[in-house]
């Protein structure tokens, strides 16, 4: 059984290769089919979903003219955005295994965009002092082994880090933890309260203008249950304009599910 990520410790090689083994697993399943076939597989309320992720770094992500890195580009979700509506400068998306970087160049992308292999520890010894205008993480942080030192990474090569993630402070995130951290081969997911993930953000020598926006009150898992797939759209609509209304209300902001986490360093 997987074991339940400690932030106050270094990463030990064992723990970085069980995170890349379970990774490479879990990419297996997805080979050869194109992030976008993916998300045509998911379920009306997993479809909105990324309609709203996309939306939600579309007004927070000011991305027009900048030099772009996407820390865990999954199946393409973020690097499609930036594509197909935004001028940017360059875009460099990691991630963990060979599959998954193959899976999304058999899509058609700009020669200013790039995929590589890199873990996010190792960001900070793989590209140049502050080559990026703005780093990204679409609900990728959470499964990092060593969150402390992945963020110090990140930091030392990007001037603003944009990151989604799941709040642990939301009942629901705690037991999925422990449901999804009981099964072999998979991930280990790990979230944290906002006042963890602000910790991490933080950047030895550098001033961190930290800001968080609450996103959603209901569960993602929720939202891609497959027996939505009988419920109407409308009603799904007006479940989520509910939704985003109901966690701007301050008792309930520090239990959204998701959190908007911004940090801009300054020298």
């Amino acid at each position: 059984m997987p074991t339940t990520p400690d932030p106050t410790r270094p990463m030990r090689p064992e723990d970085i290769e069980r995170e890349r083994s379970d990774w490479r697993a879990f990419y297996s399943k997805w080979e050869g089919t194109p992030g976008a076939e993916l998300l045509e597989g998911f379920t009306e309320g997993g479809r909105l979903q990324e309609e709203e992720f996309r939306d939600l770094f579309r007004r927070h992500g000011h991305f027009e003219g900048k030099r772009v890195l996407e820390v865990g580009f999954g199946i393409g979700v973020l690097a499609r955005l930036l594509r197909d509506e935004f001028p940017v400068a360059s875009y460099v998306g990691i991630e963990l295994t060979e599959a998954s970087v193959a899976n999304i160049q058999s899509e058609s992308f700009p020669d200013s965009f790039r995929f590589e292999v890199c873990p996010a520890e190792e960001v900070g010894d793989r590209f140049p002092p502050k080559c990026f205008d703005i780093a990204v993480l679409h609900a990728v942080a959470h499964h990092f082994v060593d969150p402390a030192t992945c963020f110090r990474s990140i930091a030392k090569v990007t001037r603003e880090l944009l990151a989604l993630e799941p709040n642990r402070s939301h009942p629901f995130r705690r037991y999925l933890e422990r449901k999804v951290n009981a099964l072999p081969n998979q991930p280990v997911e790990t979230s944290y309260t906002l006042r963890e993930w602000r910790g991490f953000l933080s950047a030895p020598g550098r001033q961190v203008r930290f800001s968080f926006t609450p996103y959603r009150l209901l569960p993602a898992n929720v939202l891609n249950w497959r027996g939505l797939r009988w419920v109407p759209r409308p009603l799904i609509h007006w479940a989520l304009k509910l939704d985003r209304r109901l966690v701007r209300v301050p008792p309930l902001r520090r239990f959204s599910y998701y959190l908007l986490l911004r940090a801009v360093y300054e020298d």
